[in-house]
């Protein structure tokens, strides 16, 4: 078995830069698994230490008047990435359009990957939650509709 370890200090540099923890490739009977464990992806996964009751009175700052939207009525990602609101330059949808169940509202960009935020309901746009360009959460809901 020959190993082409440029590829593999690439691949590795490649997952310990992205958000993934983990990824693994097979390629026959050869098999490859990088765990991403850097500081910055430990830093954002809870400790038990953030558990402990000295913490349990910390409430995260709120924005005056901001109030959490209904999640039954928002479009939320089915991917972790970066965020991008706009195809070719062009909004893929603005406050006021009106959304149909399957419609593609926005996309995440996965390693480089573009993965559609397909509507999994019709409505009109209320709000669109989230910035171009910033990281987005499975299940994190991006565009509120009325």
């Amino acid at each position: 078995m020959n190993i082409d370890f440029a590829q593999v200090e690439k691949f590795v540099q490649l997952v310990s830069s992205s958000g993934v923890h983990e990824v693994s490739v097979i390629d026959g009977k050869r098999s490859l698994t990088v765990t991403n464990t850097t500081k910055a992806q430990t830093a954002q996964m809870p400790t038990q230490t953030q558990a402990t009751p000295q913490n349990a009175d910390f409430t995260a700052p709120q924005t005056p008047n901001a109030q959490s939207p209904d999640q039954a009525k928002c479009i939320t990602s089915g991917d972790v990435g970066i965020l991008s609101l706009t195809k070719d330059g062009k909004p893929y949808v603005q406050v006021g359009d009106a959304v149909q169940a399957g419609d593609t509202v926005a996309s995440v960009a996965q390693l480089g990957v573009l993965m559609p935020i397909i509507a999994d309901k019709a409505g009109t746009v209320a709000a669109v939650l989230m910035s171009d360009g910033e990281r987005v959460e499975y299940g994190q809901a991006v565009i509120e509709l009325a």
